[in-house]
């Protein structure tokens, strides 16, 4: 039986996929839970810091001096004043650590380009050796397995031991991968070119890695601030040893489930979609894209070679997958709208664009990779020539491929192939901007890790609409629109609810005598029971700063809704009347309970002031009635085995139990039940840096 995933829940339609994100090593430690909530948790000084009023150790402008004068002006006893004071200092002194040791590095002596290139050729080996490791890890797990199939949660889980000595999921270990030189390079890149008389000959290896080392700790740092500003994080210690713990428990569970989450339903719809494509091609349909066949190269001189409008390959067919899960019906609006920042292109051709050069990627990565073109053991730890793995593109070779694949005018193709070029500006990062110039305009050098590994599309969409400043005003109504259409379409095709289930199609707003209103963007009962929905389109967060902002506004929502109940609770004679308009005919003794509907996965499934947070997938799945255990095979994506498991038998039980469906959808369990409390170990950059751990769940 050939390989193959497999997980508990099985939720179809559109989904978000996982952005990468590093996690942490296996252990156990006692917990006690803090209760307080995070309106108990916020006090003036640390509001001042979150608005930017009182500048935090991660700016230029910080001084100790100024920290502990904000902290006398604004701070009271307030819990999260003093563990944000404390915290405070000592990132700054971690930063400052990490910023001294970098300075004494050798590469800091060396040309720009040879700097990047050096960075560069090393991320592209340590990914060499992740795929490694992976690869071992993936037939151990199915050899464990008497099936022959990798459970979804289990591949999620397996850990993947690094040369620290600790062990990392694979999105983690590459996400700390890149995250470790984003910062060196972007450090290498600031201000004019570095011109010296060097090559590859004069760099020392483990310099390389200790830089990139020091730079993954320097964004670890960064991140875990960010944490202790949104995310009720507190750093504390004796000495140089030292603890950082949330006070708020569950917002770190509930996070960490949203990626476990966002983890399975990617799979799940690459596999849906794959299929879908690969059946459109069997009835003769050719995507509009061409495919990368060849990349002929005779010296500096290059030519990519593309093969008919036809995808034939599992590769360009996943690529197509990808694309299809990044973009909701609700984003189609703002695909087409041209851009000038790409020459007048659109977000869709960028998406274009990019899947040339992802194919092309992969071909350069298949020529590069020593573990590629050999099936003799390759050693991850070796340092083989380096120079092997910083392979180029030409720039006019890359234009000519986006152009030619995709008939996007050349100054239109010429602004892609610039704007996904990372130049350590702004908000670009290599998981939106995978190929770096290092000095020399006409040859661009792939981060492998970025582009070649199945990417995280829905993740670049969002940031590449914050990079062209893209208005993202006409989202909301959008959303909410998809919202409702989905709701009725769930209502009409619903098993066993379609006669007692009702939906209000439009958007509706509730009028009353006294003249209150409230505008309400969906609303569906079942049987006597009323659902208000508040909708929230947002962007998916994947860090610190975003996870707190987007709690924040969930927060938000949750005072709307519970505002909109409180008014129908007060006129409920009146809004009895005025459903009639929609065929609704309830009972004097209707109850009416708040929902919020996101457009992302986090938050979903952790109920917040007592309001359940749902996605579609969740109020869909309501009416399907159940979900599905299924297995499926690694090679062709085939569905083995489905096990269906019923939320309720019939109407009157899944009315008595929708309330509590949506507080905890049983579907989204598996995904807190499988967190574990772990720490994360934080090293010191220096005999005067402090150490520590930080907890977290993995």
């Amino acid at each position: 039986m050939p390989h193959g995933f497999k997980w508990d829940g099985y939720e179809q339609g559109t989904v978000r996929h996982v952005c990468p994100r590093r996690s942490c090593a296996p252990a156990t430690i006692n917990w006690e839970k803090n209760t307080d909530t995070r309106e108990k948790l916020m006090g003036e000084f640390s509001e001042k810091v979150r608005r930017g009023k009182v500048p935090g150790p991660r700016r230029q402008t910080f001084t100790v001096e100024a920290w502990r004068k904000a902290r006398d002006e604004f701070s009271s006893e307030d819990s999260a004043d003093i563990a944000l004071y404390v915290s405070g200092q000592h990132i700054h002194s971690k930063l400052g650590a990490i910023r001294k040791a970098i300075k004494q590095s050798s590469l800091s002596h060396l040309s720009t380009q040879t700097q990047v290139k050096a960075l560069v050729a090393a991320a592209n080996h340590q990914f060499e050796a992740l795929q490694l490791q992976i690869k071992k890890r993936s037939a151990e797990a199915a050899g464990e397995n008497i099936s022959g199939e990798i459970r979804i949660g289990d591949l999620a889980a397996t850990q993947i031991r690094l040369a620290d000595g600790s062990s990392y999921n694979a999105d983690a270990a590459l996400g700390s991968m890149l995250d470790g030189i984003a910062i060196p390079v972007k450090v290498a890149l600031a201000g004019l070119p570095r011109i010296a008389d060097d090559s590859f000959a004069d760099v020392n290896w483990n310099d390389v890695r200790l830089e990139i080392n020091l730079g993954a700790l320097y964004d670890q740092a960064e991140n875990l601030w960010e944490d202790c500003v949104w995310n009720t994080y507190i750093v504390n210690g004796e000495g140089n040893k030292m603890l950082a713990i949330p006070m708020d428990i569950d917002a770190k569970r509930g996070t960490r489930a949203a990626a476990a989450r966002r983890f399975a339903l990617g799979i799940e719809s690459t596999s849906y979609a794959v299929r879908v494509i690969q059946q459109s091609q069997d009835q003769g349909l050719t995507p509009k894209i061409k495919e990368v066949q060849a990349i002929l190269i005779d010296g500096d001189q290059q030519r990519i070679q593309l093969g008919p409008g036809k995808a034939d390959s599992h590769n360009h067919a996943l690529l197509l997958a990808l694309r299809t899960m990044a973009c909701p019906p609700y984003y189609d609006s703002l695909l087409s709208e041209s851009q000038p920042q790409l020459a007048g292109a659109s977000l869709s051709q960028l998406f274009d664009g990019w899947m040339v050069i992802a194919q092309a990627a992969s071909q350069l990565w298949e020529m590069t990779s020593l573990a590629q073109k050999t099936d003799s053991p390759v050693d991850p730890e070796a340092l083989s020539d380096m120079r092997e793995y910083v392979p180029f593109f030409t720039k006019e070779a890359l234009t000519a491929a986006v152009h030619e694949a995709t008939g996007i005018p050349v100054p239109g193709a010429q602004a892609i192939v610039e704007f996904l070029t990372f130049v350590g500006k702004g908000q670009q990062e290599f998981w939106t901007q995978p190929l770096v110039s290092a000095g020399d305009p006409s040859k661009l050098y792939p981060v492998f890790g970025a582009i070649a590994a199945p990417p995280n599309l829905r993740f670049a969409l969002e940031r590449w609409m914050a990079q062209l400043k893209v208005k993202l005003e006409d989202r909301g109504p959008a959303f909410e629109q998809h919202l409702r259409t989905s709701l009725v379409n769930a209502v009409a095709t619903s098993p066993m609810l379609s006669r007692v289930a009702k939906v209000v199609p439009c958007d509706y707003t509730f009028r009353c005598t006294d003249k209150t209103f409230a505008q309400i963007d969906a609303l569906f009962c079942v049987g006597s029971r009323v659902f208000v929905l508040e909708a929230k389109c947002i962007l998916e967060p994947t860090e610190s700063t975003s996870i707190g902002t987007h709690r924040a506004a969930i927060e938000h929502a949750v005072e709307q809704v519970k505002m909109r109940v409180a008014l129908i609770e007060a006129h409920r004679e009146e809004f009895i009347v005025d459903m009639k308009q929609f065929g609704w005919n309830l009972p004097q003794d209707f109850d009416v309970k708040p929902l919020v509907a996101t457009s992302t996965v986090a938050q979903v499934g952790v109920p917040l002031g007592g309001v359940p947070i749902v996605d579609e997938l969740v109020l869909e799945g309501f009416f399907k009635g159940g979900y599905e255990y299924v297995g499926l095979n690694t090679d062709d994506f085939s569905i083995s085995e489905r096990i269906r498991r019923p939320f309720y038998s019939d109407a009157g039980e899944a009315q008595a139990n929708a309330a509590r469906y949506f507080e905890h959808p049983p579907q989204l369990k598996q995904y807190s039940d499988a967190l574990h409390l772990r720490p994360v170990r934080m090293y010191a950059a220096s005999k005067d840096d402090w150490f520590g751990t930080m907890v977290d769940f993995d």
